[in-house]
């Protein structure tokens, strides 16, 4: 949900009829979210190795005024979108790593990819990398409350006299939850 309302803000708030959001997962982008005048929708898109995932990798911005006409450039999935101005900018940790990528697509206006346009989109991709970054602290703490239970469960179990049916069937159920198996 995070990277949802990113997506929908950024459009509103950069002035550009639709923006992206994705996450960098096991070393590629994979764009999450659309934003389109309003309405989000999920996306499963991978942003393939070129000029765009390097400058994002790095951290840096990367634009282009006309980006279908740009034959050197491979956007390939980005493609799919049919924009003819593109900007993007990466969603960095407190810490500096690059979590993912936030995207703006054709100004509503027309004009020109602009200075004040990176500024903003900075500024807003820093606020989002934070807001990531918290939102993917809390998923792991929930997981490891969640495993902290299923030990405490398993070990009770263990504890308790039962017959060794009984205690097997419990503790592979136990285990199962632990390992986060849906079954065992």
């Amino acid at each position: 949900q995070c990277l949802q309302q990113l997506a929908l803000r950024a459009a509103d708030f950069l002035g550009f009829g639709r923006a992206f959001v994705g996450r960098l997962e096991q070393g590629t982008f994979q764009i999450r979210w659309e934003a389109d005048r309003g309405r989000t929708r999920p996306l499963q898109l991978e942003v393939p190795e070129g000029p765009l995932a390097r400058a994002l990798k790095s951290g840096e911005a990367f634009w282009s005024q006309e980006h279908n006409r740009a034959a050197n450039l491979d956007f390939g999935a980005l493609s799919a979108f049919q924009a003819k101005q593109i900007l993007t900018v990466p969603l960095i940790s407190r810490d500096g790593r690059v979590l993912g990528v936030l995207g703006a697509l054709d100004r509503l206006d027309g004009a020109d990819i602009s200075q004040e346009d990176f500024r903003r989109a900075k500024a807003l991709a820093a606020q989002g990398g934070v807001a990531l970054e918290v939102s993917q602290a809390l998923h792991s703490s929930e997981q490891q409350r969640q495993r902290g239970e299923a030990l405490a469960a398993l070990a009770a179990e263990m504890n308790s006299w039962q017959r060794l049916p009984d205690f097997g069937k419990g503790f592979v159920n136990r285990a199962a939850a632990l390992l986060g198996a849906r079954a065992g």
